[in-house]
């Protein structure tokens, strides 16, 4: 009985490691066997054999046909030169071609993001900043006031707000028995044509709080890169042809 179980252990474990050999390798790992223009990435410095660094250099099509039939000139290159661009890993991570629910198209070979941005006045909402003043606060002085004039006649005996002091004598109806004096007509509302000497008033205001000043966007960029770990990304060039199934 011992000799049986001993035997199903080994078979057990046999199987294990048999499907454990047999599992595709992971998407980012750099196979041996690897489908042409598959992307991995090595700790090394550089790539391994059937592979070419990922660093957007210019290769010819007659030396890497297969790789060539798979990307064309999408990221560069002429074929009336015979030549062709690779794909540049160096500092991007790649995403998935198409249109996600509620996210911006990504087309095939599509190259886009920035490592720093810089906010304007349209990137963040109307606000205001607070200014903070002591509650016993105070501003004072004096400030020269001219009162304005008319040098011409007066044209009215009661002030109102479209007229100034002009110049005036007092009138008498002499009509009846005995003057009698009428209002003197001291205000025009011509357009004034000078101004009295000017006078000092002094001003005092206290409590200075609720200040508020206009929003300050300063415009210097920062860093919007997710903690990484630099590797060096491979591109197939030998390998199995990806059939398209379609």
């Amino acid at each position: 009985m011992k000799c049986v179980q001993r035997l199903f252990a080994k078979s057990a474990i046999a199987t294990v490691l048999a499907v454990g050999l047999s599992q595709p390798a992971t998407a980012s790992a750099c196979s041996i066997e690897p489908y042409i223009g598959s992307i991995c990435y090595m700790v090394t410095s550089y790539c391994p054999e059937g592979y070419l660094p990922a660093n957007g250099q210019t290769v010819t099509i007659n030396q890497y046909q297969a790789l060539y039939a798979l990307i064309g000139n999408i990221w560069g290159g002429s074929p009336q030169q015979g030549n062709f661009v690779l794909p540049d890993m160096r500092g991007r991570v790649p995403v998935g071609a198409g249109q996600g629910t509620g996210l911006a198209n990504v087309t095939r070979g599509q190259v886009f993001g920035a490592e720093n941005v810089a906010l304007t006045t349209s990137n963040v909402a109307p606000h205001i900043h607070p200014a903070t003043v002591a509650s016993s606060g105070s501003v004072s002085g004096t400030a020269s006031i001219a009162i304005p004039v008319v040098n011409s006649a007066a044209t009215a005996n009661v002030p109102d707000n479209t007229t100034s002091l002009a110049t005036t004598s007092p009138s008498f109806d002499l009509s009846a028995v005995g003057g009698v004096d009428s209002p003197a007509k001291i205000y025009s509302n011509a357009t004034p044509t000078t101004t009295l000497k000017p006078f000092s008033a002094p001003f005092n205001v206290s409590n200075l709080t609720g200040i508020t000043i206009s929003p300050n966007i300063g415009g210097v960029p920062f860093s919007v890169r997710n903690p990484s770990v630099g590797l060096t990304a491979c591109i197939a060039t030998m390998g199995m042809y990806p059939v398209n199934p379609n």
